[in-house]
Formats: structure tokens, sequence, C-alpha cells
């Protein structure tokens, strides 16, 4: 039968093995290597650089520089203003800019606001085309034309007492 060695075995030879490997962990724990990031860090997988630059920005690059796609293209016209002139039913005019990518509801909301007017009285008319609420300013394709020139937009309804403009 064969005796197993444990921690309580003090033998000297079993002590100084003991010992040794104490020393030799400890000594693994002493050097640990850091290494400094790399200025612009790249995300890899399984060693394989992707090239995906993980800096500062979080990897996006500039969007308006980079994306020549359709959808870019949608979301700069969105994202332009308009100056949008608002005929009051008084005569008064009001204007405010706002972006492409607003809604009709926007517009009356503004004129509800700045005006007074009720919302759900108001109709907004461009040229002669009413303007309805779920449509956005870049539906018009008047408005898309008009390319830095200022937008009239007709208001009908009722105005209660005196406008604010």
């Amino acid at each position: 039968m064969e005796a197993k060695a444990n921690d309580d075995d003090l033998s000297p030879s079993s002590f100084q093995e003991k010992e040794e490997q104490d020393n030799n962990d400890d000594a693994d724990d002493a050097f640990i290597e850091i290494n400094p990031p790399s200025p612009s860090p790249k995300k890899t997988l399984g060693g394989l650089n992707l090239g995906l630059d993980l800096g500062a920005n979080g990897g996006r690059q500039d969007e308006d520089a980079k994306d020549t796609s359709e959808t870019g293209a949608l979301v700069r016209e969105a994202e332009s203003e308009v100056m949008i002139i608002f005929e009051l039913p008084d005569g008064s005019q009001t204007e405010e800019s706002f972006k492409m990518g607003q809604s009709v509801e926007v517009l009356k909301s503004f004129v509800a606001s700045e005006i007074g007017m009720d919302m759900e009285g108001q109709q907004l008319y461009l040229q002669d085309k009413l303007m309805f609420d779920p449509l956005s300013l870049m539906d018009f394709p008047e408005i898309v034309a008009s390319r830095g020139e200022d937008v009239y937009i007709r208001v009908e309804g009722d105005l209660e007492g005196e406008t604010r403009k």
C-alpha cells in the first residue's frame, strides 16, 4: 500500500517541494505585463483585425461625409431647414424655420402656440393644396423644389381675438 503525500506530511522532501511550488506561484504573480493601449484600438476577432475603429467617436464616421447612399441623402434632406411664412386669416403673417422632415401637425402646433388658434380648427394650404397632418414637408414637391426660398402657407380657421404677432 502506497501512502499519499498531503499538506499534513511534514517530511523534509515534501515540505521543500511544496515551498518551491508556492514560490513559483508567487513569482508568476509578481510579473504581470501591462501593455499601454494603442492610439487607435481596433476590434479583433480570434486574432483577425477587422479594421473596426473603436476610437473616441465609438467607431462611427462622419455620416455626412461618408454616407452617399440613398438613405443618407434622405436623412440629409429631412434635416435641412426651410423658412415657412404663415399667412393668417386676419391678413397678418408669422414665420418660423422648420426641418423638412417635420410634419404638418408640427406646423399646426406652432400656429396654435404662437397665435392661439386651435389645432383642430386649422387648415393649412400650400398654394391651393390642403396639407394633411400625417404628411411631412418633404411630401410636398413644391416645398422640396423651393431650396432656400421662403415658403408661404395659408392658414384658415377661426382666430379668437387678436393675433399675437
